[in-house]
């Protein structure tokens, strides 16, 4: 992860430039990205993992502004992300969960979800959202950590692929 934010701007800022990054990238996707197949993989599976990722940033950060404790997680009980074929079954579940769903639906989908994020941060306090250890289903790890890592996770894996996808 790069290094951690030092206050609830920070974030936000960091954010913003992932929320403005898809919404330019997302813009310029092809009407025939979704039968692509010379691509590693269609770009509806890609929006597909995205979103089924940001499901549980959403329900933690609700949960969050609730005080309702952990929430569920998004896939079937007996999968697990705490190893790399875990992650990827999990990965599979969104692909098969969402692929369904037009291109067109997924990004609406997916704009709702920062909707939501952004509100979520705006009644969540800067000390609620950087305070290791305030959510016990979050391990000791700070309610920012949820929001860093997708952002990082965009930009680090995601974001290159998604802009190779959208000029073929």
């Amino acid at each position: 992860m790069t290094e951690e934010p030092t206050s609830k701007a920070d974030l936000l800022a960091r954010l913003d430039v992932m929320v403005k990054s898809w919404k330019e990238i997302v813009s310029t996707i092809p009407e025939t990205a979704r039968e692509s197949s010379d691509a590693d993989r269609p770009i509806v599976d890609l929006l597909s993992h995205l979103f089924g990722w940001r499901v549980l940033t959403v329900d933690r950060l609700e949960a969050a502004v609730s005080n309702s404790g952990s929430p569920d997680f998004p896939w079937p009980e007996g999968m697990s992300e705490e190893t790399n074929e875990g992650t990827d079954e999990i990965n599979e579940y969104f692909c098969q969960t969402y692929r369904s769903q037009s291109r067109a639906e997924l990004i609406s989908a997916t704009n709702d979800q920062f909707y939501r994020i952004y509100a979520a941060l705006d009644a969540i306090s800067e000390a609620d959202l950087l305070t290791p250890g305030r959510y016990d289903w979050l391990s000791g790890y700070p309610l920012s950590e949820v929001l860093d890592g997708v952002i990082e996770n965009f930009h680090v894996a995601h974001e290159a692929e998604l802009r190779t996808l959208t000029h073929r």
